[in-house]
């Protein structure tokens, strides 16, 4: 069986890769995989270290940049014609998405208006390409769990593409993606809801095992990628959490998960000004699955700006405060993706259940940890005691399911 995958997993970032490996991880009748994206360097390395012996095609979707840029100028609504139109390498394309069984839009969040923007449009049709060559092919195609929305004025030619598309969307919240779905278009026997792609690990990824050494003392994760700039501003309460941390008796460890400005030298700044343990990512450059999972699973706490940090802690039940970011001017973007990942983790609870690892951004995170931090754990382990094991049984069928649709069955 030949598998097509497209998304970002081009990038540094935890999730996108790590949902791509926890996906060809569940997969075992994979024999050989084609891989559709705008990069392939950090997509080499993660392939080398976790699927060393599965025969991989990576292509980098080309474009002829000066008609791509015309076409996405403001106010333009590109056709599928036109973006097929703009790629220089279509027939190798072609002929690769015509050897796969099924194309596979892997998890994630990019779907929405901020991935229409000048900066992430490139990124968002090398995405798209191959769904439309797949289209054009009459290849099934499979979203997986992803988010969608919120739209607005320049993602709006979406409204024209993917209701047209012969394909299953899967989302990974009850809130928003679906509604967003229904609103461009895309026929509701299409939606089906799906837990996020990280959320169960397989098996084998689970029976990796980490060479980070036990620690001695409790610790808390933290994860930022506030702008260094930002989190000098914040010192003072940096310097009040530090204090309170330390007042009882446990040590701030923190996790990068991505390299340079979107983990790293956050990590380090922290390190120098506090002397709090930073993970490093090493000649890797990436921060490995096993890593993250025994990181978070052994914490006491987790305090997040990334969600998939707070989807690993919801997963392995370790209490976690996510800060929501303003994306686009709000914050619907991160509120609907944490809710999605508390509903996974607590199913069918009241709204206000729902909203308990969610803050209002990384200053009330910390204030949380000073002043409510007992409280926190302590509620958060209780909302994880009163779910009933079917509960997240009946999450993780639907995740198998989602897989054997993948594979064929």
């Amino acid at each position: 069986m030949k598998l097509g995958f497209t998304g970002p997993f081009a990038d540094a970032n935890f999730g996108d890769y790590g949902m791509l490996v926890n996906n060809l991880y569940a997969i075992p009748e994979v024999e050989i995989v084609a891989l559709y994206s705008y990069d392939t360097n950090v997509v080499s390395k993660v392939w080398q270290e976790y699927l060393p012996h599965t025969p991989v095609e990576s292509h980098t979707v080309v474009f002829d940049e000066a008609s791509r840029d015309a076409l996405t100028a403001e106010g333009r609504h590109p056709t599928p014609l036109e973006i097929l139109d703009t790629v220089s390498n279509l027939d190798a394309l072609t002929l690769s998405v015509k050897s796969v069984d099924r194309l596979v839009v892997n998890g994630g969040g990019y779907w929405n208006e901020l991935w229409c923007q000048p900066h992430r449009l490139p990124k968002l049709l090398s995405i798209l390409v191959p769904i439309l060559i797949a289209q054009t092919l009459g290849k099934p195609i499979i979203f997986t769990a992803n988010g969608f929305g919120p739209f607005g004025l320049r993602s709006a030619f979406l409204a024209d593409i993917l209701p047209a598309l012969n394909a299953s969307f899967h989302v990974r919240d009850t809130v928003s993606s679906a509604a967003a779905l229904r609103r461009l278009g895309v026929s509701e026997s299409d939606i089906a809801y799906a837990p996020d792609d990280l959320f169960f690990f397989s098996a084998s990824l689970i029976g990796r095992p980490s060479d980070i050494p036990e620690r001695a003392r409790p610790y808390l994760v933290l994860e930022t990628y506030m702008p260094v700039e930002k989190l000098e501003e914040l010192r003072p309460l940096l310097a009040s959490f530090d204090s309170a941390m330390s007042n009882r008796g446990v040590d701030v460890v923190v996790v990068p998960f991505y390299s340079g400005r979107g983990g790293s030298d956050q990590a380090e700044w922290l390190h120098r000004e506090f002397g709090w343990d930073a993970f490093d990512l090493g000649d890797r450059g990436f921060l490995r699955l096993e890593d993250a999972r025994k990181l978070i699973l052994n914490a006491d706490m987790v305090l997040c700006e990334r969600y998939h940090a707070a989807v690993v802690a919801l997963a392995n039940r370790v209490p976690v405060l996510h800060a929501l970011r303003d994306v686009a001017g709000d914050k619907r973007y991160y509120y609907t993706k944490s809710w999605g990942a508390s509903y996974t983790a607590w199913g069918n609870q009241p709204a206000g259940s729902l909203h308990a690892v969610m803050t209002l951004g990384f200053e009330y995170s910390l204030h949380k940890a000073i002043n409510h931090y007992d409280a926190t754990r302590a509620s958060q382990s209780m909302m994880h005691d009163l779910v009933p094991p079917a509960t997240r049984e009946s999450f993780r069928q639907l995740r198998r399911s989602l897989i054997m649709k993948i594979g064929g069955a």
